[in-house]
């Protein structure tokens, strides 16, 4: 038998766990079907939308787990098929891409351009064998109407560039997800 001290059961029941919720498993299999769906010029996008502390995080994070991050040892690359992003803190595109390329840990140094940024972050996901993007906390993006037509406008450049979905969880009042699908 597998005994567990008592820091790690309270460890234990202190995490995160999922509990699979009628609405959850349907978000769930919405993402998975977007996941097999085939390459096309207007890949379909997903928007989860709901009140703050509902799970829409762990839904994202559940659908990041169904499809881990893997090693290629072989060809000394990683492969990633969908990556969860949190979408920084307001709708500025260098600050997307430059927490883009921290997020997948890719070396930063220097001041660049914003088009230097997205050649980069293009050529690291395509690099990556990318599936999905999924960015959380969007409502962190409702900036100006000028401001969030940028933002939109970046967003569906990366999804036709890329041919990915994009998914998107936003929360009343909080919360976000985006979602793009590459094939």
């Amino acid at each position: 038998m597998n005994f567990m001290t008592q820091n790690e059961r309270i460890d234990r029941i202190r995490s995160d766990h999922w509990i699979a919720f009628d609405r959850a498993t349907i978000v769930l299999n919405r993402l998975t079907s977007l996941m097999e769906t085939p390459r096309q010029s207007r890949m379909p996008g997903l928007m989860v939308y709901g009140s703050s502390g509902i799970g829409k995080t762990m839904i994202a994070k559940r659908m990041a787990s169904k499809y881990p991050t893997q090693y290629k040892s072989d060809l000394g690359i990683t492969k990633t098929p969908v990556l969860l992003l949190q979408a920084p803190p307001a709708p500025d595109e260098r600050r997307f891409y430059q927490h883009l390329l921290s997020t997948i840990g890719a070396p930063m140094w220097g001041r660049r351009t914003v088009s230097e940024l997205e050649v980069r972050a293009l050529n690291h996901l395509r690099d990556m064998d990318l599936k999905m993007l999924m960015i959380d906390e969007v409502h962190n993006l409702l900036g100006s109407y000028r401001e969030q037509r940028r933002f939109l406008n970046m967003l569906r450049f990366l999804a036709n560039e890329l041919s990915e979905n994009v998914s998107a969880k936003v929360s009343h009042g909080s919360g976000g997800i985006v979602l793009l699908r590459a094939e």
